[in-house]
């Protein structure tokens, strides 16, 4: 099987009858002697198109930079669009990073306002049993310092336990 792009020469008759077509149409003259042109010796710019269907090689440097001299505008934006979403995304990241701490952070802040009311309230029991302590230590010391008379018996029924004289 031969493939479809593959060149095929011409035949003998063809490449006879070619090369008799081409003999006639050489001797044929291509500019019409009744036109006058002046000779000239400068040489002006090329106005004519070229022919050619090919594209001409460029340097890979050169495609390069012609390119980006031409589309640098675009170029600014992608990259100010790419640093845009970095920056969103790396900023969604650190307000995420700050809510779990802020959740954290009252969480503890709950416990520690617990610790509080708890340590408070240990300490009016505190303050009411050392107040306590303090009217029974100063009534102890006035029946001290007062006329003891020893004949009179303590008084041992009290709830407190504080041994105090009987009224008699």
């Amino acid at each position: 099987m031969t493939k479809k792009r593959t060149h095929k020469g011409k035949s003998k008759p063809a490449r006879e009858q070619y090369n008799r077509y081409i003999k006639t149409r050489d001797y044929e003259p291509t500019v019409d002697d009744t036109l006058s042109f002046s000779q000239s010796d400068q040489s002006g710019e090329e106005l004519s198109e070229p022919t050619s269907k090919r594209k001409r090689k460029i340097n890979t440097k050169q495609y390069i930079l012609e390119h980006l001299s031409e589309n640098w505008l675009n170029y600014i934006v992608v990259i100010f669009a790419i640093v845009l979403v970095y920056l969103m995304y790396d900023s969604k990241v650190d307000l995420a990073r700050i809510v779990v701490n802020i959740t954290a952070q009252k969480e503890d802040i709950s416990e520690l306002k617990l610790d509080t009311k708890q340590q408070i309230k240990k300490n009016y029991s505190q303050d009411v049993d050392i107040n306590e302590n303090r009217v029974r230590l100063d009534s102890l010391e006035r029946w001290v310092n007062s006329d003891f008379d020893k004949n009179r018996k303590l008084d041992y029924n009290r709830e407190d336990g504080i041994k105090l004289p009987k009224k008699q």
